[in-house]
């Protein structure tokens, strides 16, 4: 008898083997009782303690094993998801912060080019009366001098203020270059007399 197993004696004649098939994982005795040639049973007979191990699937470590992978897979998963929502919403703040920064350099660029005009127009009307004034033959040169002086700074000016008009426009994508030959040493001499006092 298989203790665990058989519910009650199996009796052999004349083959002595027992076989035993799918058995459940757990512990089992396997006892044996026998008698002699006139039939006096031996009533203690002897027994072997039998273990039956699981399949590997089916033990605790294996089931631990599977549990933590399935935990760090969900972790992992989780993370991911976590992370590229918070990458998600990084992006459109950015994305928003961007446009508020495009909206804030319009303003200022549209700031700019509003001043630009409302400073070229008195600067307009300052050079066409010193035009005028300056074809007036004076007696004193230092006066004469002064008045080219300021002539020359107000178009330097005048030209400031167009530079940033083109600036408008090159932002827009209206602005084109255009080389033209000139003359440095007039030029630097320009710059030079518009500070001389």
């Amino acid at each position: 008898m298989l203790e665990g197993f058989d519910k009650s004696w199996t009796e052999t004649s004349g083959n002595r083997s027992a076989t035993y098939t799918n058995l459940n994982p757990g512990e089992y005795c396997f006892r044996v009782i026998a008698s002699n040639d006139n039939g006096c049973w031996n009533k203690t007979g002897t027994s072997i303690r039998l273990v039956v191990l699981p399949p590997f699937y089916k033990t605790f470590w294996f089931t631990a094993f599977m549990f933590c992978v399935a935990v760090g897979l969900f972790s992992v998963i989780f993370i991911f998801i976590f992370k590229r929502r918070e990458l998600k919403k990084a992006l459109e703040f950015e994305k928003i912060h961007a446009q508020k920064l495009h909206e804030l350099d319009s303003f200022k660029l549209q700031f700019f080019t509003n001043i630009s005009h409302e400073i070229k127009t008195p600067l307009t009307l300052i050079v066409s009366p010193l035009k005028k004034i300056l074809k007036y033959d004076f007696q004193n040169s230092e006066i004469k001098e002064n008045l080219h002086l300021m002539e020359r700074n107000a178009e330097h000016l005048i030209k400031l203020v167009t530079q940033l008009l083109d600036y408008r426009k090159l932002q827009e994508g209206k602005l084109k270059i255009e080389l033209k030959r000139g003359d440095i040493v007039q030029f630097c001499e320009n710059i030079f007399l518009s500070f001389e006092v």
